[in-house]
């Protein structure tokens, strides 16, 4: 139900962003320790690598809820037994969130619309994940909000799947996605 509200913030502009100097790296490992019972539930292996001094001007509520949404999607597609990595690194002035999986892959025609509103990887009827198909859309848009990029690499049919976020470290970014995006943001 959360998710559903928060698209309605987005689509009217309303989303509030409360944005101070974060360590993505404690974010990171915090949605990772959360994570790990659904992993250890499939035996699948979680693995994590942070960068040391990965700060970052963001929010720090907004920026777990992308990062669950990325390691949640990672595990959902993982079959019983495979392999979830997550890494946070610096390079020039930007940080890469990547979430890598041996999962079953995303069709390269399929690529483009990953993170796009109601998108679901299966949409047959036999299905058997669930979802609304709003969870990659609301991590793009905080990304996005965060004054980054997402983006998703696969090979397909069973290659896994790399989702990657960008986000700069600017703060001069963040007031530049403000008014592009008409997005709220109050500093405490």
């Amino acid at each position: 139900m959360n998710d559903l509200i928060d698209v309605s913030e987005i689509v009217a502009g309303t989303m509030r962003m409360d944005t101070l100097p974060v360590e993505l790296g404690s974010i990171v490992q915090a949605c990772v320790d959360e994570a790990r019972p659904a992993a250890d539930a499939k035996s699948i292996q979680l693995g994590v690598s942070i960068a040391p001094d990965a700060m970052l001007w963001g929010d720090a509520h907004r920026l777990a809820q992308a990062t669950r949404t990325l390691l949640s999607n990672a595990l959902k597609f993982t079959p019983d037994g495979g392999r979830v990595s997550v890494e946070v690194m610096r390079k020039d002035e930007v940080l890469l969130l990547r979430v890598d999986d041996t999962g079953k892959g995303i069709p390269p025609g399929e690529l483009p619309y990953v993170f796009e509103p109601l998108r679901i990887g299966d949409g047959s009827l036999k299905r058997t994940h669930g979802g609304l198909g709003i969870g990659l859309y609301l991590a793009r848009h905080i990304v996005e909000a965060h004054g980054g990029r997402v983006w998703a690499e696969s090979v397909g049919d069973g290659g896994g799947a790399t989702l990657v976020a960008e986000l700069p470290r600017e703060k001069e970014t963040a007031a530049l996605v403000d008014r592009v995006t008409g997005t709220r943001r109050t500093s405490r």
